[in-house]
């Protein structure tokens, strides 16, 4: 729907849809402990607890926990202590997980 295709021209929203279907795809092809060792950071920023609970039971179902919480622009700063988070910083932190080209 045309609502749809509004809603992935804001910023976050398409880092937060692009983020997840990134991290479905590297979890069904990385080896569990490469998917956690390379991704807990963002995963965490998602949801911490839910991230913890996910550590223990790395399944497809505990990653899905994870995403009931949306990344907002409010949520990455709140959780990495930030006054602004823009596409540089994401980038340089190894938030990016896609090409960033898909973020222009």
């Amino acid at each position: 729907p045309v609502e749809d295709e509004l809603r992935i021209q804001n910023f976050f929203n398409r880092y937060d849809f692009l983020s997840k279907v990134y991290l479905i795809h590297y979890f069904k092809i990385l080896d569990r402990k490469d998917f956690v060792d390379r991704f807990e950071k963002i995963l965490t920023v998602y949801n911490t607890y839910k991230t913890k609970a996910f550590i223990e039971n790395p399944s497809l179902n505990s990653l899905l926990d994870i995403f009931s919480v949306k990344l907002t622009e409010n949520r990455l700063k709140r959780k990495l202590s930030l006054k602004k988070v823009d596409l540089k910083y994401l980038q340089n932190n190894n938030f990016i997980i896609f090409p960033k080209e898909l973020l222009e």
